[in-house]
């Protein structure tokens, strides 16, 4: 019986000369780094204006603070102590009235007289008459524009100035002949309560 002889492979001879290996190239990666900060330069122009643009847009529409120590302007004169461009607004009450100057407004009180208060009175009789007073001096400063005089600042922080009628009467002269107000040179508060309760409240209070 004839046997198949195995197919045995053949191995390297001990000592055999190995055959070199060919050499491996290795590629580095290129750092991502240098990629990411190599700009066009179409982009960085871009970048440029559109970051100019918006200072511009920045500086010419954010409000402007007034400098430290920069006064306020003072009310335009047209001669000493004479108000020029300036209209009343809002009446506060019977002696008090806005101001307004242009863009500027002040809460101006009126100077030779003092009318009843209507912002916290001190009893219901002050209140009335403190009302009648305010729409009095409302249908005066509605029926015609009166001539303003700049007296400076009073003690509470207030203008102060002198209103006359278009003949020359005196604001103050009108409202103390009416019975809505009384002489006042800004020293002691006038305590209308007492007044008008020693009075009977008749002087003050009739229509």
């Amino acid at each position: 019986m004839a046997v198949r002889a195995r197919a045995i492979p053949l191995c390297r001879a001990r000592g055999a000369a190995l055959a070199p290996r060919r050499p491996v190239a290795h590629h580095r990666a290129k750092p991502l780094q240098s990629e990411v900060m190599r700009l066009n330069p179409e982009l960085t122009a871009y970048i440029f204006v559109t970051l100019l643009v918006l200072w511009s847009a920045a500086h010419r529409y954010a409000p402007v603070a007034p400098r430290s120590g920069e006064a306020q302007k003072p009310v335009t004169r047209e001669a000493p102590g004479g108000l020029v461009g300036c209209t009343t607004g809002y009446v506060y009450d019977g002696d008090t009235v806005e101001l307004i100057c242009g863009n500027r407004r002040d809460r101006a009180r009126l100077a030779g007289y003092d009318a009843p208060e209507t912002h916290e009175p001190g009893c219901a009789a002050e209140a009335t008459l403190g009302a009648r007073a305010t729409d009095r001096l409302r249908g005066l400063l509605r029926a015609a524009t009166p001539a303003m005089t700049d007296l400076g600042i009073d003690k509470y922080g207030r203008r102060l100035i002198r209103l006359r009628l278009p003949g020359g009467e005196d604001v103050a002269d009108r409202m103390i002949a009416e019975g809505l107000a009384v002489a006042y040179d800004g020293a002691q508060r006038i305590d209308w309560c007492a007044r008008i309760a020693a009075s009977g409240g008749a002087k003050w209070l009739s229509p």
